[in-house]
């Protein structure tokens, strides 16, 4: 049987990073945690109730508006028509 990977994360600022909806990259690499711990962790805080599913569902909408914001990005030109 192989070792699980036990990553200690700052409970305060992992639910902190959530509400302010950093994209799944980045609480990876700043939490140091694997692409298959992220969603573990997540559905663990919502089991204990420390983030809701509020929480959790304005977090997806901030990462996906971005994800279509960078899909769409129009430069705004030095015209006068911002």
């Amino acid at each position: 049987m192989a070792d699980k990977q036990k990553v200690k994360i700052k409970l305060k600022d992992f639910v902190h990073d959530i509400r302010a909806g950093l994209d799944d990259e980045t609480l990876i690499e700043k939490h140091s945690l694997t692409q298959a711990m992220l969603p573990r962790v997540i559905e663990q805080l919502l089991k204990a109730g420390h983030i809701s599913e509020e929480d959790f569902i304005n977090r997806n909408m901030l990462d996906s508006t971005q994800k279509v914001a960078d899909l769409f990005s129009f430069p705004f030109g030095s015209d006068g028509n911002d």
